[in-house]
């Protein structure tokens, strides 16, 4: 007589077997809508409320390559910064972030918004991120899939670090000289996801992740040399085979959204 056949046994391994596959195709199908809605990923994900108008903004800071943003005062051009730094390394694992400013103090409150506004408020993102070290040397945030925030003044003794994002706060103040010959050169190093290393999408160009240069300021007067930069990249945004964006938006806005 033949035994009969434990069919509870065998759907429960069917379904175990297939059940990791389920889940990393749910990963990958919601890992690609949030790195092209992110402003989606930050109120659904992250839980954090953002503004029209920085839902449009954390958008184009994705999608471009190079970015200018003027903003009046009372905009929350830090904590829309922060917001960016945080999406860009959860999203993107192995992300190398560098915040720069003209001073430490000034570069470091990027890293501060995250510590003392974001991270309070989102307990997912508290668990995205591994550790947390900022004091007057030096500051970093270091998340479990690998990728970090960092922070460096914009000096000509800032050489040897290595971004796959250049962040440069109030712009205006930098030494344009300083910024082509020392910050620009962070980018030299390209993210490498790690699909990178099977044969048939090694050293294949479709697949390369363009670095990005993001420069953020408060308005500025037309005789410094930011004037000029804003008007190249305005420029080059026009040309629809470049990935440039530049936004300026003003004081009234600050006050229609409180």
């Amino acid at each position: 007589m033949v035994n009969p056949v434990n069919t509870t046994t065998i759907k429960s391994k069917e379904t175990n077997k297939t059940r990791p596959s389920k889940l990393l195709e749910g990963v990958g199908v919601w890992g690609s809508f949030y790195r092209i809605r992110p402003d989606k990923f930050v109120t659904d994900y992250l839980g954090l409320h953002l503004y029209l108008y920085q839902r449009i903004l954390i958008c184009m800071m994705m999608f471009c390559t190079n970015l200018i943003y003027c903003a009046a005062r009372g905009q929350g051009k830090t904590f829309l910064t922060s917001m960016f730094c945080v999406v860009k390394c959860i999203l993107f694992p192995g992300t190398k972030v560098c915040v720069c400013s003209k001073s430490l103090k000034q570069a470091k409150g990027v890293l501060l918004k995250i510590q003392q506004e974001l991270m309070p408020n989102s307990a997912v993102l508290r668990a995205e991120i591994e550790s947390v070290r900022i004091n007057n040397a030096e500051g970093i945030v270091t998340f479990k899939n690998g990728s970090f925030i960092f922070m460096s003044v914009a000096s000509d003794n800032a050489r040897g670090y290595r971004c796959n994002v250049l962040i440069v706060d109030e712009f205006v103040l930098v030494d344009p000289v300083v910024i082509a010959a020392v910050l620009k050169k962070f980018l030299n190093v390209d993210r490498v996801p790690g699909f990178m290393s099977k044969p048939e999408y090694r050293n294949n160009p479709k697949y390369r992740e363009r670095n990005q240069e993001i420069y953020m300021s408060s308005c500025w007067l037309k005789s410094s040399w930011g004037w000029e930069k804003l008007q190249d990249y305005t420029r080059a945004m026009m040309n629809p085979k470049k990935k440039y964006f530049v936004c300026g938006l003003p004081y009234q806005l600050s006050i229609k959204e409180g």
